[in-house]
């Protein structure tokens, strides 16, 4: 990351079924992200993304330490978009 100035993990769609959640199975997944980035290139942060409309995900995720960050904006290229940025190399 050229913003922190160190490297880091970026985990996308974590998802634990229902019947799992509180187990601490979430908190297990994220230390072997943690773990193994550290390991293999030094990482020094994780970031993700949750959707607002799921506060027990958000509040998951600050009981374990993260915060949200102000002044981004969550992107997407997807569907004729992407074939066409495709196209440009």
């Amino acid at each position: 990351s050229t913003t922190r100035a160190m490297p880091g993990a970026y985990v996308s769609d974590l998802w634990v079924e229902e019947e799992m959640r509180g187990s601490g199975l979430g908190r297990k997944l994220l230390a072997a992200v943690r773990n193994d980035a550290a390991l293999q290139w030094g990482a020094g942060f994780i970031r993700l993304a949750a959707y607002a409309d799921n506060p027990r995900a958000v509040a998951f995720y600050e009981r374990i330490g993260f915060r949200t960050r102000t002044g981004e904006i969550g992107m997407l290229l997807e569907g004729e978009a992407l074939e066409r940025i495709g196209e440009t190399a």
